[in-house]
């Protein structure tokens, strides 16, 4: 199993163990005639740190965010091992953060949520993430490519500016609010994977 395999099965685990629990959180709310007596059975039921209560239409969001990172996985591994192509090349190629760090860039290019620094393997802090993410946004071209052969052809461009940028930015700017991801220790870490930007399909 390679660094981006590695990565994406343990995120697309916590992903859907996250995506169950917001399921049952949005029927609950959809169950319920007002906000205030969903929130009394959120509160029955041990789901209160899952939830921001000021902003109860996050649940929603964040299910479709991971819904759609879940569906597209496949793709996401693909367009991360195109930028590990591209951008390292030598001895870079060798080190696994670059390829955990091309997989979370894919990862918010396309579904808009990406891996907490508890799905790295080696510890990195989140100044190293943000500001490999911010390199990758700047400097690897938009890839949409049908196979790695095309990628002998291919001209980097600068893509500075873009939502993905602007994404990876607003995780300096971020409140210290978090959602709680569901993992399989007792005590759920608390992580935000969501990118709190408009993001493509």
């Amino acid at each position: 199993m390679d660094p981006i395999d590695r990565i994406a099965s343990v995120f697309v685990a916590d992903c859907n163990r996250a995506l169950a629990v917001l399921v049952k959180i949005q029927h609950i709310l959809d169950a319920s005639e007002t906000i205030a007596l969903a929130l009394v059975v959120l509160k029955q039921r041990g789901y209160m740190p899952f939830i921001d209560e000021d902003d109860m239409g996050l649940v929603a969001y964040r299910i479709g965010c991971y819904t759609r990172c879940i569906e597209a996985m496949a793709e996401i591994k693909t367009l991360a091992r195109k930028i590990s192509v591209v951008y390292f090349y030598g001895s870079d190629s060798f080190f696994v953060f670059n390829h955990e760090a091309s997989f979370s860039y894919a990862c918010k290019m396309l579904s808009g949520i990406g891996p907490s620094l508890t799905h790295f393997s080696n510890n990195p802090t989140r100044n190293e993430v943000i500001n490999m993410e911010l390199k990758l946004a700047c400097e690897v071209p938009l890839l949409k490519l049908d196979s790695y052969s095309d990628l002998l052809c291919l001209e980097p461009m600068p893509v500075c500016g873009g939502t993905v940028r602007n994404c990876i930015l607003e995780d300096l700017r971020r409140s210290e609010k978090r959602v709680r991801l569901i993992t399989a220790s007792p005590e759920p870490k608390c992580v935000d994977l969501t990118c709190h930007e408009s993001m493509p399909c």
